[in-house]
Parts: structure tokens; sequence; C-alpha cells
């Protein structure tokens, strides 16, 4: 049993008895605003923790404090207001990511958003984001609507 934390731009571990777990702690180099949550994307117990950055990105890190080579990173022009939620649809993962004025969906490494709307077809930031057949989300729009998106 081992718990995960940040302050300033650091990541902290600790054993059960309050002990610090090598290699931390890590300095990502940037501060850290929300986070960290952490991941293991294949049950091989190889951690990836994500934080939401002061500069308003997000990043991906293993328990060395390293990127995964294929990250590119999460930013948007709003203010992201939480970490991304992982979502599963047609075998592949993307991430769900609430802003102050919308929410994005961006692929697994991140990079550009897969969703673009202006206006009332923007994805409401609160809306739910529910996985259906074949690669695409249902999604709750500005207008009212509901649209299945293909990612």
């Amino acid at each position: 049993l081992q718990i995960l934390f940040a302050s300033g731009s650091k990541l902290y571990m600790l054993d059960r008895l309050g002990r610090p777990v090598n290699p931390f702690p890590l300095d990502l180099g940037k501060e850290i605003l929300l986070g960290p949550d952490i991941y293991d994307f294949n049950g091989r117990r190889r951690y990836n923790v994500m934080v939401l950055h002061n500069d308003n990105t997000v990043d991906m890190y293993n328990l060395q404090g390293e990127k995964p080579e294929q990250w590119k990173g999460i930013t948007a022009s709003e203010t992201i207001v939480g970490l991304p939620e992982p979502v599963r649809t047609g075998g592949r993962t993307f991430w769900v990511v609430r802003t102050s004025l919308q929410t994005l969906i961006f692929p697994f490494y991140g990079g550009e958003p897969l969703t673009r709307a202006e206006g009332d077809r923007m994805i409401r930031s609160d809306s739910k984001v529910t996985p259906g057949p074949d690669g695409t989300v249902t999604v709750l729009c500005y207008d009212g609507k509901e649209r299945s998106v293909k990612l």
C-alpha cells in the first residue's frame, strides 16, 4: 500500500509506514494544479499518472517522471477545469476533458481534440459522454440535442 500525491511541481510517494519510496520525489518541472490520477492501462502494474499543470496543460508521466514517447500533451484555449476522464469505445481509449466552456475529447496520446464545434453545437461542459457502438459516443450539446459523435 502506497500513497501518491503532488505538491508544487513534485510528485511524492510514501509507503504504508510513511517512508519515501525511491525514486520519489520527482520534479515534473511545472507547477501541478490538480492530480495526480493514476492508471494501469494494461493490467501489468506499469502505472502512469496524469496531472493538470497551472499553465493549462495536462501531461502523462510514468513513475520515473518521464512522458511516454508518443505523448503529445493536452491543452485548450479555455480553462481546463478538471483532470481528464477516460472513455473506452471501439476498443480504444479517449480522454474527455472539461473546460470552462465545453467538453473536448482527445485521442489517447493527446494532441488535437477530436471534437470541434462552435456555438450551440458545442458539447456542454456538464454533458455525460456515453460510449456507443463502433467508436462513437453520445453527448449533449448546447442546443439541447443529443448527438452521436464518431471518434
